[in-house]
């Protein structure tokens, strides 16, 4: 007797599932290429914001640059002037060197700088005394009026006479020095730590207001 096969029940319909179900889509791989480029184009943007922050360094660090000298330049502007006319120079600092080291500044006469270890005693000199020992005085504070070796007789003793007229500083003593010296375009100039005040002649008023203002003023306070 035939048996009778229920509806749905037919094994065709198992075989239709199966192929169903493998004819589900796949998850796309991603091919080496492209991570490849993926890679590259981080890259060139690391690159590029690296290149990025050094132009923006430079240019923070230009204008600090520009700031400072800018500031610079205004302060000398709004300085008041000295009343003896002086004219202020930059520190070239106070170090000192062994006796004989060639020393070199940025102007001449120096007012300030590099020096020997024994400073200059105060006095009339009628023969050159080396920079390395007057610098190392102006730093006690003295003062130091330098004069052209073919500055006139009369003009070199009056100069003299001038130096024993200053009154003391303050330590009971006059803290002057006055001496030939080649290396300057004026016939005289008087010199204080980082001032120097050229003179055309033996201007007793002006050597005068100038030490007075400026005896005592370095960075050592010492007789």
């Amino acid at each position: 007797m035939a048996t009778k096969r229920k509806r749905g029940s037919s094994p065709k319909s198992g075989v239709a599932t199966a192929a169903n179900a493998g004819s589900q889509p796949r998850a796309a791989t991603p091919s080496p290429s492209a991570g490849a480029k993926a890679q590259r184009s981080a890259r060139r943007s690391a690159a590029r914001q690296r290149a990025q922050n050094r132009h923006r360094l430079w240019w923070i660090a230009a204008a600090a640059v520009l700031a400072v000298v800018a500031g610079i330049g205004i302060w000398q502007i709004v300085q008041p002037k000295p009343a003896d006319g002086a004219t202020w120079y930059p520190s070239e600092g106070a170090q000192h060197v062994p006796n004989g080291t060639e020393l070199t500044y940025s102007s001449y006469p120096p007012a300030s700088g590099p020096h020997y270890p024994s400073a200059a005693p105060a006095g009339f000199y009628r023969q050159p005394v080396p920079e390395g020992n007057w610098v190392h005085s102006l730093e006690h504070g003295y003062v130091v009026v330098l004069y052209k070796p073919d500055l006139p007789a009369d003009q070199i003793t009056q100069l003299e006479e001038i130096s024993l007229r200053l009154p003391n500083s303050k330590w009971g003593r006059r803290k002057i020095i006055m001496a030939p010296y080649e290396r300057m375009d004026s016939p005289i100039t008087a010199v204080a730590w980082q001032y120097k005040l050229p003179l055309s002649r033996p201007d007793e008023e002006a050597i005068r207001r100038f030490y007075v203002n400026r005896v005592d003023q370095g960075p050592e306070d010492v007789p």
